[in-house]
């Protein structure tokens, strides 16, 4: 999704005209699944899988994808083309570590360490691009 909608932030004529829209959809649909990710967690672990009950966990998941989609934006911006692989290496990598931030939580009860969460979401972004690198070849193959 969020690859999908940064491809017409990077042709400027349609940039302009659905950029906006394609933003806004992409962050409604990744949120909301990383809200049901959250979820689905939480009620494998035995708590009540509420939206209502699980506000305090889900608040601040929501401002933090609010700010990913900010700075994947902003990043992918400065690559002419580039945008797209960038936004959806971003968008995999958060959505990865939210999901392993609520497997913790719940399983353990354990909150990480910013240097955890930071080797988690650096881990995420390295396996992104390796899957995105494996695409681009095969797609390249494909095209020949």
């Amino acid at each position: 999704m969020a690859v999908a909608s940064a491809i017409p932030e990077s042709i400027p004529s349609l940039g302009i005209l659905v950029g906006i829209f394609a933003v806004a959809g992409d962050t409604v649909v990744i949120t909301a699944n990383q809200i049901k990710l959250v979820l689905q967690i939480a009620g494998i672990y035995g708590f009540k899988p509420d939206f209502i009950d699980r506000m305090a966990e889900l608040l601040p998941l929501t401002g933090g994808a609010f700010c990913m989609r900010t700075i994947a934006r902003e990043v992918a911006g400065f690559i002419p083309m580039g945008g797209p692989v960038i936004k959806g290496a971003i968008a995999y990598a958060g959505t990865y570590l939210i999901g392993r931030l609520a497997w913790w939580y719940y399983k353990d009860g354990k909150k990480l360490t910013r240097e955890e969460k930071k080797k988690i979401f650096d881990n995420a972004i390295t396996e992104a691009m390796c899957i995105i690198d494996k695409f681009s070849e095969k797609w390249k193959k494909e095209k020949k």
